[in-house]
Order: C-alpha cells, then structure tokens, then sequence
C-alpha cells in the first residue's frame, strides 16, 4: 500500500509542483511580533499568510492511504499542520475528520506531502526523491521587563487555538493585552519512498545511496547548511543536476 501511494504521488508531482528561486522559497520565512488579546483565537491573531500555507483558500484535492480522494475548496493551517476545508453547505471553515489518514494534498498548483513534521511542500523532485520543506510556526509570549526590555516567556504556544493562561507569565503584566513574537522557520525535509528525513549529508546519502562519494566531496567543495532550506535546495539541484 505504501509503495503505491508513493508512485501515485510521484505522478501527481509531474503536473503540481511550482517550482521557486531560492529567493521566492527564503522569502517565505518570516518572523514578527502581534498584539494579542488573552481568550483571543489565535489564528485571528496572526495574518492569513502566516497562519496558512497558501495564499487563500483554493480548490484541491485530498489524497487519503486508503487511495480514496476528496476535493474541496481547502487550505493548510501552519499552525495547527492539518488541513481547513470550507464546508460547500454552509461556508463554515471545517477540519477533515480523518485528518491522521491524509496522505498528501494537491492545491494551487502546490503538492504537499503529510510528515510527522508537519506538511512537507514539494519543491523538485529526482526520481523518487523529493525535496521539500515544512513551515514550522511557532509563537511564544514576550514579557515586559522594566528597563531591560522583554524577554520570552518560558512556553513555546504550539498548535493551538487560543492562549487563556501561558505559563511563566509575568504577573505584574497587568491587562487583557499582551505581546507575542512568531517565528516561521523553513525546515527542509527529504523523502523517498518510506523514508522521511530532516535534511543532513547523512539523510542526502541515504537518499541518493548510489552518491555517497558524491555527496561527500559536494558538501565540502560548497560548504553547504543542511539546515538552511536554501543552501540545501541549491545543493539539491546541483546534486541531481538541475541547475
């Protein structure tokens, strides 16, 4: 079963994916500071382009590991990494109800592949290797201190939909308002087959075995960080010869 969802998502990619600079793929990260008041959706919070991972709601489709689909006008939730979908009958804003069963989304031209990382977006492909990356949001509360400036609050708000009471709080931060900084990290992600790996040279080897040499001798000639979504992307291409 497995090894036919990875060949029907192979497929998919050859008509969904949007290919990015490395200019248009770094843009995409971002970080900022909200304005929040406690008791308040969170999401409503933060703005569409940093919750979501498109731009609006578009028309796609679900591909379940049981190879059924379902279409609907949808979008992913950076914060919650699940998919929001609008219910046709009457406009509410829904989660799918087997959400744990998703295996990858087609929408906007985008392929997203479903990780224990979040939604991997596909960027290029090689074989069936994959190169993607996951918008890892996270949102932390700042604490006012005095003539120091602020400082984080000791939790990190995680998929969640509101902040009633953070932990760490400052207690004589008085008021319904309060401070917090997002962070929207790129986390670059490598699949193939059953293998879902956090990009490193020893995930890049085990994704192209037959390049290991290779591989060695490219990450010492272009100094390459793995962990950096654009240097490893640009790695990536020269890897696979797509320049």
């Amino acid at each position: 079963m497995r090894n036919n969802i990875k060949f029907l998502c192979v497929a998919a990619l050859l008509s969904a994916v949007a290919f990015f600079t490395p200019q248009e793929v770094s843009a995409q990260s971002k970080t900022g500071e909200i304005s929040y008041s406690k008791g308040q959706d969170l999401q409503s919070a933060l703005s569409d382009t940093v919750v979501f991972a498109l731009r609006e709601f578009s028309d796609g489709r679900v591909f379940f590991k049981d190879m059924s689909s379902y279409s609907a006008k949808l979008n992913i939730s950076n914060l919650e990494q699940c998919v929001k979908f609008i219910d046709p009958a009457g406009g509410d804003t829904l989660n799918v109800a087997n959400e744990s069963e998703i295996a990858y989304v087609i929408a906007a031209n985008k392929t997203f592949y479903k990780t224990r990382f979040g939604y991997a977006q596909v960027l290029k492909y090689s074989g069936s290797c994959l190169f993607c990356f996951v918008k890892d949001l996270s949102v932390e509360q700042l604490q006012s201190m005095t003539s120091y400036g602020r400082i984080p609050a000791t939790s990190t708000a995680k998929t969640v939909n509101a902040l009633n009471d953070i932990a760490g709080a400052n207690s004589g931060n008085v008021g319904k308002n309060m401070d917090l900084k997002y962070n929207m990290r790129l986390l670059p992600v490598l699949i193939n087959g059953n293998k879902v790996m956090v990009s490193t040279r020893k995930a890049f080897m085990k994704a192209f075995p037959d390049k290991k040499d290779h591989i060695k001798q490219l990450a010492q000639e272009t100094k390459t960080d793995f962990g950096d979504v654009v240097s490893a992307y640009n790695f990536f291409n020269i890897l696979t010869g797509q320049e």
